[in-house]
């Protein structure tokens, strides 16, 4: 900055002048001037600089005082002090304010304040802190160190914090925070060591990191890195294109994935869906909700605390469910489909298939047999296409039904409607076994008369009819 006033100690109106360098002497002086300033005039020159820097009015010597008054001001602090521009000429930085130590501002177009030693700031923009730089027009650089490195002409960026940093090359970048770093167009980085590197993303906590296009991150050591994504707590990440992670250490790792919950993992292709603690999804188009749920087949779903849907499109709901059948239901606490229960569904408490296209439901109701059913509490179905409607019954054979409570069939082709056939009353154990071939109606029923033949309710045997006996009307 040109040096073109100074302070000096006016003898005849005993106090301290502003003067131009510019100005001749109109004669000389009968008394020596000793440069060096006694500690109590140099205290008062301060004083006085400082009430010139702080007043519209200057006290000038004669010539120059009238025209002071009308003067631009311009109020510097380097080792000496300058304060005003003199009237008819241009200031350098008009309307500006420069305080410390080879502090510098860059601009010709005024309005510009740099406070601190080794500052530089460039036109209308504000920069406090040591070696704080604005290369922009119209920014706010406030903290020693602090950068803004965009010399575009409508920066209008915000960098603060001791170390922050934008670098962006487009305009409208804010970074807040000890280190904090913006580097594209429209970013806000909030916090200490916060990173916002593409156009619109926002990083807001200590380390968070927002690196995908309008992406956002929020929380201590957040990461949102692809387009779109959201990363919300403490370690949460968001890693492919419009993915939301939400919560501590939440994970959302494929597209258009959704975890939310403390370490919720949505991992499955195809807008998975992991919601509640620790549940996780890594099947395509999974879903998980519930605390620890986890949904691992294509297209599966788990719902509720610690469910597992691991079949291709199968469906867990309850505590514990399970399905590892493909296209299998599970539904109630523990309910459970196994690997070969394929199309299988198993409703109830403790409900259990593991037999193909098969249906078990009722508490603890149990169908190993392949396209069986079993309805009703406690009822189990070994045998293939085979059933059980009631509480609770056995049935072993293949292609045999019950219908009744407390029945045990072990015996293919056999009908039982009623209740206590072949039980004893512990309901544990059978007592004579059933009869191939045979129908049983009413309780305690029996057959008797062998194979093909039907008892009712105890009372006799009746022999089947063959097919030709039917016909004829009748039998001999």
């Amino acid at each position: 900055m040109n040096k073109i006033f100074k302070v000096i100690w006016n003898h005849a109106a005993q106090r301290f002048n502003v003067v131009s360098e510019l100005t001749k002497s109109n004669g000389k002086s009968s008394s020596t001037t000793d440069n060096r300033i006694e500690p109590s005039n140099a205290l008062l020159a301060v004083g006085v600089a400082g009430a010139l820097l702080g007043s519209a009015q200057v006290m000038a010597a004669t010539p120059v005082e009238a025209a002071m008054a009308a003067s631009t001001k311009v109020m510097s602090m380097n080792q000496p002090l300058y304060v005003a521009t003199p009237a008819g000429t241009t200031p350098a930085y008009g309307n500006s304010v420069l305080i410390g130590k080879d502090s510098n501002i860059t601009s010709t177009a005024g309005g510009t304040v740099v406070i601190g030693s080794g500052a530089s700031g460039g036109s209308i923009s504000t920069v406090l802190g040591s070696k704080a730089v604005s290369l922009g027009q119209q920014d706010v650089v406030i903290g020693a160190g602090a950068e803004q490195l965009n010399t575009a002409p409508t920066s209008y960026s915000t960098v603060i914090g001791r170390g922050a940093i934008n670098t962006a090359k487009g305009g409208v970048a804010v970074a807040i925070g000890y280190k904090a770093t913006t580097s594209d167009s429209y970013t806000t980085a909030i916090g200490s060591s916060s990173k916002a590197s593409a156009g619109g993303a926002t990083a807001i906590g200590y380390n968070a990191t927002g690196s995908g296009g309008s992406a956002l991150a929020m929380g201590m050591h957040s990461n949102a890195s692809e387009s779109m994504t959201i990363a919300l707590g403490g370690s949460s990440t968001a890693s492919a294109f419009s993915a939301a992670a939400i919560g501590s250490s939440a994970k959302a790792s494929q597209n258009y994935a959704l975890a939310l919950g403390a370490v919720a993992n949505a991992g499955g292709t195809n807008g998975t869906i992991a919601i509640g603690w620790t549940s996780k999804t890594t099947g395509e188009s999974g879903i998980a909700i519930g605390p620890v749920a986890e949904s691992h087949g294509e297209r599966g779903v788990a719902i509720g605390r610690s469910a597992t849907a691991n079949g291709t499109r199968s469906t867990a709901v309850g505590t514990i469910a399970r399905t590892l059948g493909d296209y299998s239901v599970a539904m109630g606490a523990r309910a459970n489909t196994a690997l070969t229960a394929t199309n299988s569904i198993a409703m109830g408490n403790a409900s259990t298939v593991s037999g193909s296209n098969s249906i078990s439901i009722g508490p603890n109701s149990n169908v190993t047999g392949n396209t069986s059913i079993a309805v009703g509490a406690g009822n189990v179905v070994t045998g293939n296409n085979s059933g059980a409607f009631g509480d609770p019954s056995y049935v072993s054979g293949d292609g045999s039904y019950s219908i009744g409570n407390n029945n045990t069939i072990t015996t293919r082709d056999t009908f039982v409607l009623g209740s206590g056939i072949n039980r004893a009353d512990d309901l544990t154990s059978n007592l004579r076994g059933t009869v191939a071939n045979s129908v049983y109606l009413g309780k305690d029923s029996e057959a008797t008369a062998g194979n093909g033949s039907v008892s009712a309710d105890g009372v006799g045997t009746l022999k089947a009819l063959t097919s030709e006996q039917v016909a004829g009307g009748g039998g001999g």
